[in-house]
């Protein structure tokens, strides 16, 4: 049998997304190199969480024991409303086999550059990437600095500003827009979260919590250090000029205005707002949705964000670039002796990842929506849903004799076992063809 030959592969962007994807290709004994435009890692951005199939796979290629030194397992999230101090209107539990955690993205970041450098990847910073032939055999890109490099297959995974998306769709407008949306994030320190009794019932080890109230909405997560985690969402927040797209994700905010937006919200919520020093502003974003996430000769692939971007509100797009990344890697097993049928590869891995992408992405529109309801009978049936779902519904086991249906109704065991049992190594070989 002829051994099947590697691939040079080439990188852009040095995001979780990018280092996950170098780190899975490097092991299947590509030669891969990754290209940051930034002189090192931007390891910006605040809290987030790894959902279950993501978490698994980041075992898979070796990341298990680092993701769990930096994260805290999720064992349950409340739902308040905001005029009810009294208790939550509904907790959903741990789910058995739930594989679940929250962490940060600089940790994330972080993990996965060492995985990446440790399987032997070139991780090369300060390289804006400005020309790209996708006709050249092999493929071809220059630098800034005027450098050339090429590879058999180039990869964008450079964010919602990608500018390997720009250079393959040149005629199209692919730009980011904002939004009205806004998000704030802080954070309080352990002894001034510990201090104050009316904030007690956040400080659960690995508990999350959502506020919802007309027009904006919260989540809080307690970290096992002791910090409390404050991400508050403003809908129709605006936008100014100083935002624009191209400006800092990380803008400082303004707590007395924080505390003005969300003053009709009660304790516990109201008392960790009396708290908050400092804060982040996020102007949210979007990006034009994509009829290809190749480029036209068929070996340039769009990965992550830089492809299917969502708003955070599903909280499942890290995850789903991180499944993206495997299965990329997973798919490419199958290349024909030659590597002729790259171009075919990288057609079956959109088709294979778009259904669960988009899905996830409806899902955070959705939820925008419904978690900001103005009070009224809307809001009114949304809460009594919520209560109803605490007296009811019991959390699906991995082992339980239920079939995963992506079209299942959001809350039915069918569907949270497709969104949380979901094996995307098992879904690759049971769904892509080898090649020939």
């Amino acid at each position: 049998m002829v051994a099947l030959e590697n691939l040079r592969i080439l990188i852009v962007g040095a995001g979780p997304i990018g280092l996950t994807a170098a780190t899975a290709l490097s092991q299947e004994g590509h030669d891969v190199k990754v290209l940051e435009r930034h002189p090192n890692l931007q390891t910006n951005g605040g809290t987030l969480v790894i959902q279950s199939p993501a978490a698994r796979v980041l075992k898979e290629i070796g990341l298990g024991q680092k993701l769990q030194s930096i994260s805290v397992p999720n064992k349950s999230f409340s739902f308040w409303s905001y005029k009810d101090p009294g208790r939550p209107m509904t907790t959903f539990g741990r789910s058995s086999g739930s594989d679940m955690v929250h962490t940060d993205r600089p940790a994330l970041q972080r993990i996965a550059y060492e995985a990446a450098v440790a399987a032997g990847v070139t991780v090369i910073f300060d390289k804006r990437v400005e020309r790209l032939d996708e006709y050249a055999t092999p493929l071809r890109v220059w630098t800034a600095d005027g450098q050339e490099y090429s590879a058999d297959i180039i990869i964008g995974a450079d964010g919602i500003k990608s500018g390997i998306r720009k250079l393959i769709f040149p005629s199209q407008t692919l730009e980011p827009t904002l939004t009205t949306e806004c998000i704030f994030q802080a954070e309080l320190s352990k002894e001034v979260a510990s201090s104050d009794p009316r904030i007690t019932p956040y400080m659960d080890i690995g508990s999350g919590h959502g506020t919802l109230g007309p027009g904006r909405f919260t989540f809080f997560r307690r970290t096992d250090d002791g910090k409390l985690y404050l991400l508050f969402v403003v809908m129709d927040y605006g936008s100014t000029q100083a935002d624009g797209v191209n400006a800092s994700w990380n803008t400082p905010g303004d707590p007395d205005e924080l505390r003005s937006i969300f003053s009709d919200f009660k304790d516990p919520l109201h008392a960790c707002l009396e708290h908050v020093q400092t804060c982040i502003r996020w102007p949210i974003a979007v990006a034009p949705p994509l009829k290809t996430w190749r480029g036209e000769s068929g070996r340039v692939l769009l990965l992550g964000d830089a492809a299917h971007a969502m708003v955070p509100h599903a909280a499942n797009g890290v995850s789903q670039g991180i499944e993206g990344a495997v299965a990329l890697a997973r798919i490419l097993r199958r290349r024909s002796h030659a590597n002729e049928n790259i171009p075919k590869l990288l057609e079956l891995f959109e088709q294979f990842r778009r259904p669960r992408v988009e899905k996830f992405a409806a899902i955070s529109l959705a939820n925008a929506a419904t978690n900001s309801l103005p009070d009224g009978p809307e809001q009114e049936a949304r809460d009594a849903r919520l209560r109803a779902i605490n007296n009811s519904s019991k959390p699906v086991a991995a082992e339980e004799p239920v079939t995963m249906d992506i079209n299942a109704p959001q809350h039915s065991p069918a569907f949270q076992k497709w969104m949380n049992e979901y094996n995307v190594t098992y879904e690759v070989s049971f769904d892509i063809p080898c090649g020939e």
